[in-house]
């Protein structure tokens, strides 16, 4: 039978008072109910033993037998062959000289990794269509598990061992409504992500022969240093710290990453960067080096989706009060920039725009909360950047007489739709921006009036503000930026599939009538 330690009982049993006194264990990261990862990757089966025995470690699953020593630190870590996909439930079993342990109701599949701060750390509880969430885990009971991990520090190295959650009898649980939504009432991560959730089963939903694991480290409030390597965080200049507990440099890296490494993944999505506004940057080039960082350990450049912020911010045009930002800077804005400035320079990653979702009535009951309930859409659209679906966003710009013609990418086939004329603005000579209404946008380009610049354009911004998608249904239109139109007017459609995706914001220099 299987039982998990907490990292500081692992770590005394590992200790060299404790030389040759360790059980046989599994890795608390390893459980029934558990989903290993298919091939072509190689799966690794790891945990204590004691090396004073001279006889190997031996893995057993089906018909696979694979051993190994256990090394001198009372680990063994023992590959296996690249496993097909299954269904069907077996025992892991390892065994060293007398001693025996085993796992039940073991799959294979594709298991998915989520991180990040308080919005992958949203439980589906509080998220909105809690009922239809609670229907898609009983749905899926058969093809997803869950694995939550319990938030962990750990400074000065990486942890030997993970430590799980523990909400549930069991470390890894299978799907049902009681251990994704629970109750109506209860803290705020619930019983498991909304967005981890919605990512995994619309993954899941189209090929229900893949069973699917999602393993959940996330810590609300907490900045990327915390989740980034020593060696990651070397390849950018300085930056600072928070003075939070869970603000430490590598201190979660350390404990709720590092230790799964050997767990095999097929791919990550990372919900994060409200900690870091303002150093925006310095963050695309931290965000760039952690995902490398990552693969790096976990052994293959697996796909790494990025949900780009969420809207956060009563500013634009037309505002008044506190909430104005006279001085036109977005930091909110610039750090989704530069998660769009990481997926056009680093391979094999994709974006999900979650700006259009600021919610009406958030948990706070205060508009423009940092925390949108609408989660669903935000997995699927991960769902679809795993499949290869890519974000539209600028891909160039020509200046025209008296017009802009801009040129999107990720259209793939279907057309752009301008559902206002507001939300382009262009630069002038003198450093003002200026609307720049929408004329056509068809295909993939959107063609925009640049007559109010009166003159050569600088740059052009779509949707630059820090809460951009302001809706009229939703705000008191004389609030919302750019005169109640709501700045997030452009969206891509793909005919026939009923699916829709907001282009990206971006930011671009223009010189010699090109944008650069």
């Amino acid at each position: 039978m299987k039982f998990a330690l907490s990292s500081v009982a692992v770590a005394a049993l590992l200790s060299p008072a404790a030389a040759g006194k360790t059980p046989l264990l599994f890795s608390a990261t390893l459980g029934s109910n558990m989903v290993l990862q298919r091939g072509p990757q190689i799966t690794t089966v790891w945990g204590f033993c004691d090396s004073s025995k001279s006889a190997p470690v031996t893995v057993t699953f089906g018909d696979i037998v694979e051993s190994a020593p256990c090394d001198a630190s009372n680990q063994f870590h023992v590959p296996l062959p690249a496993l097909a996909s299954c269904s069907e439930g077996k025992d892991l079993v390892a065994s060293h000289q007398e001693e025996t342990v085993s796992l039940s109701n073991v799959v294979v599949g594709d298991v998915l990794l989520c991180s990040g701060q308080s919005n992958i750390e949203m439980g589906a509880t509080f998220a909105f269509e809690a009922d239809e969430v609670a229907k898609e885990a009983d749905d899926a009971a058969a093809g997803i598990r869950l694995f939550y991990v319990a938030a962990t520090e750990k400074d000065d190295a990486p942890a030997v061992d993970i430590v799980p959650d523990g909400r549930h009898d069991e470390p890894w649980s299978v799907s049902s409504a009681a251990n994704v939504v629970g109750s109506k009432t209860g803290d705020f991560d619930g019983q498991f992500s909304a967005v981890c959730w919605s990512f995994g089963y619309d993954v899941w939903s189209r090929d229900k022969s893949v069973p699917i694991g999602l393993v959940d480290t996330h810590w609300g409030g907490t900045n990327i240093q915390a989740w980034s390597s020593p060696a990651a965080l070397a390849k950018c200049s300085s930056f600072n710290v928070g003075d939070g507990p869970n603000d430490h440099s590598s201190s979660l890296y350390n404990g709720m990453l590092a230790p799964l490494f050997p767990l095999q993944i097929a791919a990550a999505v990372w919900y994060q960067g409200e900690s870091n506004v303002g150093g925006s940057e310095w963050y695309e080039c931290a965000l760039g080096a952690m995902i490398e960082d990552w693969r790096g350990s976990f052994g293959w450049d697996f796909p790494f989706g990025i949900v780009q912020l969420s809207g956060y911010g009563r500013v634009g045009i037309g505002c008044a009060g506190d909430e104005c930002v006279a001085d036109d800077s977005y930091p909110v804005a610039d750090l989704r920039g530069a998660e769009l400035g990481v997926v056009g320079s680093v391979p094999g990653t994709f974006l999900a725009v979650s700006v259009d979702y600021e919610d009406p009535d958030p948990l706070n009951n205060s508009a423009g909360d940092i925390h949108p309930r609408n989660k669903r859409e935000v997995g699927r659209r991960l769902g679809e950047g795993l499949r290869g679906r890519v974000t539209p966003s600028l891909s160039g710009c020509s200046v025209g007489n008296g017009t802009l013609t801009i040129e999107l990418r990720g259209v793939a086939g279907g057309t752009v739709a301008g559902l206002t004329k507001e939300g382009i603005e262009v630069l002038k000579e003198d450093g003002t921006w200026v609307d720049a209404p929408i004329l056509e946008a068809s295909g993939a380009q959107v063609v925009v009036d640049t007559g109010a610049a009166k003159g050569d354009v600088a740059g052009v911004r779509y949707a630059w503000r820090d809460s951009p998608c302001c809706k009229q249904e939703e705000y008191d239109a004389s609030a919302c930026p750019i005169g109640g139109g709501g700045m997030c007017s452009l969206y891509v459609s793909q005919d026939g599939e009923g699916w829709d995706v907001p282009v990206s914001s971006f930011w671009a220099p223009i010189d010699d009538g090109n944008c650069v």
